[in-house]
C-alpha cells in the first residue's frame, strides 16, 4: 500500500513537470488547449481507473491552461469527459482521436506528455497502447 502511495506522488510529480512544460511554451492556442485537455482526458479515463490524486493534478492543470473561450474550461471538461466516456463504451477512440489530432499536429511534447501519462500508473494496459499508436499515427 505504502508503495502504491509512493508510485502515486511520483506520477502526479511526474505529470505536473510535463503539463507545466507545454503550458510554458509558445504552442498552446485555444484549439489546441481544447484538444490537449479531451486527449488527456480520454487518456486518463481508458484503462478504467483513475484516482484521487490523479484528479488532483487534472484538476490542477485545468486551473493552469491556457483557455481564451467564453465557455468556461470547468464546463469544457464536463463535456469531454462525457464524449470521452461515449467514446470509450461504444468503441469510437479512433474517431475521437481523429477529432482533436488536427489541432496538436506540430505541437511540441504532445506525444511525449501522453506517453508519460499513460505509463504514469506502472502499467500499460491494451486500451492505453492503442490510443497511443492511434494517437501517434494520427498525428504523424
Amino acid at each position: 500500500m505504502r508503495a502504491n502511495l509512493e508510485i502515486s506522488r511520483l506520477s502526479l510529480m511526474l505529470l505536473q513537470k510535463l503539463f507545466s512544460r507545454i503550458f510554458n511554451s509558445s504552442m498552446i492556442e485555444q484549439k489546441q488547449s481544447e484538444s490537449l485537455l479531451a486527449i488527456c482526458t480520454l487518456a486518463y479515463q481508458i484503462d478504467g481507473k483513475f484516482s484521487l490524486e490523479e484528479q488532483k493534478v487534472v484538476d490542477d492543470l485545468i486551473e493552469q491552461i491556457p483557455w481564451h473561450s467564453q465557455t468556461l474550461v470547468k464546463t469544457f471538461h464536463s463535456k469531454v469527459i462525457s464524449d470521452s466516456r461515449d467514446a470509450i463504451s461504444t468503441g469510437e477512440v479512433e474517431q475521437f482521436v481523429l477529432d482533436h489530432a488536427d489541432a496538436l499536429r506540430g505541437a511540441s511534447n504532445v506525444l511525449e506528455v501522453i506517453r508519460e501519462l499513460i505509463a504514469s500508473d506502472g502499467e500499460v494496459s491494451d486500451s492505453e497502447a492503442e490510443l497511443l499508436k492511434t494517437l501517434e499515427a494520427s498525428l504523424s
